[in-house]
């Protein structure tokens, strides 16, 4: 409070004063600054490929969730782009990843892991095939999607033995 009253009688200290906290918090928000995305999940049968109406989709790093219209669709957005440390170091990966849970009447719950989120877009997928309830022995679907094609290319070749 002094240095402020202080400031008030220079008004260039409080003019640099004003500019950095203003810088301050700038950067606080910058370093905080999440990149995000959003997914247009389609829930499927996995036998039949007809739509599931009314299934609950959630993303379990954000909590985002959404049930499925008539045509199996829900959007989730505001997704955070949360890099896979591997892919981030080795290849230095635009994307970001989430884990998908999918529940509805009658089917197995199912879990997609590493779904690929990129920044600022609307991804349209993944679809998710779950399975009629009663299939013996099974009590969850899980599924784990790999990066897109190239990417995958480049983690393969750094590591492929010289």
């Amino acid at each position: 409070m002094l240095i402020i009253f202080y400031a008030m009688k220079d008004k260039r200290i409080l003019i640099i004063i004003i500019a950095s906290i203003a810088l301050l918090i700038a950067a606080l928000s910058a370093a905080n600054g999440i990149r995000r995305g959003s997914l247009r999940v389609q829930t499927v049968n996995a036998y039949t490929m007809e739509p599931i109406a009314g299934a609950y989709v959630v993303v379990a790093e954000c909590k985002a969730s959404a049930y499925t219209d008539s045509l199996g669709f829900a959007y989730l957005n505001d997704i955070p782009l949360l890099p896979n440390k591997l892919f981030a170091d080795a290849i230095g990966c635009a994307w970001g990843e989430a884990s998908l849970f999918a529940y509805a009447e009658g089917y197995l719950p199912y879990a997609l892991l590493h779904a690929a989120v990129y920044d600022n877009t609307l991804r349209l997928g993944p679809t998710l095939y779950l399975f009629p309830e009663g299939e013996t022995g099974v009590n969850v679907t899980t599924m784990i999607e790999s990066p897109k094609e190239a990417d995958m290319q480049r983690l393969i070749e750094l590591y492929r033995p010289k």
